[in-house]
């Protein structure tokens, strides 16, 4: 459902007709997403841009009859109908859903598999991004007392997002996962675990803050504040004024306003949504078999609400698209 220059990219001809199927030579299938085909216009708009199937819900006869007056008063050519029908067909052929056209029972056991979960956990320690890193916070040893904060910390379902078990997501563990807390417990001696927060007397010197969004799924994540949640603001700061050397692990979909709790922060680490793989940040935080950061940010972070939006190339970024620390 995005735009591009104010025009939907359902509708937009000249990005998915003259430059992905014409400069690009795409020859595959372009899809609309859930109800695209209807929801911004009239569907003779949507099948002249380029689009080759309509994924429309409960109100595709609608669909259907629209496109059908648009072929017959030539609205739609009939050329471009072909073309849609042609890449269809071209591709089910490919597939060899003409010969064998029922799914593959005997994957289904390959399904969060051994060898799946090992790439599944080299993608999230990969993928993380150190944003900032001091006082020798990172790697953490094993003889080091951790505690580990936050209610994300030891719940799969605050770690993946929507779109897992069900559309927004959920808000509990799920049978199958590994938890952020989990690992580390087995990666040092003395770890303390501490949802609520660090609090006097903690005999943990360091302490991994797993802060960060409840699960969202499409426009149900729209938000007009980029902030964490007042009670994830004082988890780090609290800890830190305690003097705790502070670890931050940020769980979120998206670039947040962390300026603040940067600076509370002797370790920073942008996480996204590591999902089912908890096992990847503990690999990440203890530096697993020399195991160094690889990962760079895929945009700029803003350092206010008036940033928003933020070129990659933005001068007053607070990090810079591409930026990733590459060593502790």
């Amino acid at each position: 459902f995005n735009s591009y220059n104010s025009l939907n990219m359902h509708q937009h001809k000249y990005l998915v007709n003259d430059v992905l199927k014409g400069e690009l030579g795409f020859a595959g299938v372009v899809l609309t997403d859930w109800n695209g085909g209807i929801r911004f216009g009239e569907p003779h708009t949507v099948i002249n841009a380029g689009i080759d199937i309509a994924m429309q819900p409960g109100n595709h006869a609608d669909f259907i009859n629209k496109l059908r007056e648009s072929v017959l008063d030539n609205t739609v050519p009939m050329s471009r109908i072909d073309d849609a029908v042609r890449r269809i067909l071209t591709l089910k052929f490919e597939l060899g859903l003409f010969s064998d056209p029922f799914g593959k029972q005997e994957f289904i056991e390959h399904i969060g598999s051994e060898p799946h979960r090992a790439v599944a956990r080299q993608a999230v320690r990969e993928s993380l991004v150190l944003l900032k890193s001091e006082n020798d916070t990172l790697p953490l040893k094993r003889d080091d007392r951790i505690a580990v904060v936050g209610e994300h910390a030891d719940n799969s379902g605050l770690l993946s997002g929507g779109w897992t078990i069900r559309w927004q997501g959920v808000k509990e563990n799920y049978r199958g996962a590994t938890t952020i807390l989990q690992p580390i417990k087995s990666a040092g001696r003395r770890v303390y675990s501490a949802e609520n927060g660090c609090y006097k007397g903690m005999p943990a010197k360091k302490v991994v803050v797993v802060v960060g969004e409840q699960p969202y799924a499409e426009g149900f994540g729209d938000s007009d504040q980029l902030y964490l949640s007042d009670q994830h603001k004082a988890y780090i700061r609290d800890c830190k004024a305690l003097g705790k050397q502070v670890v931050t692990v940020l769980i979120s979909g998206r670039a947040l306003l962390i300026e603040d709790e940067l600076k509370h922060s002797d370790a920073f680490i942008a996480a996204w949504l590591p999902g089912s793989e908890g096992d990847g940040v503990a690999d990440f935080l203890f530096a697993r078999k020399g195991f160094k950061p690889v990962g760079k940010s895929p945009y700029s972070w803003p350092k206010q609400y008036g940033d928003v939006p933020l070129a990659a190339d933005a001068e007053h970024a607070l990090f810079k698209f591409g930026y990733g620390l590459e060593d502790y």
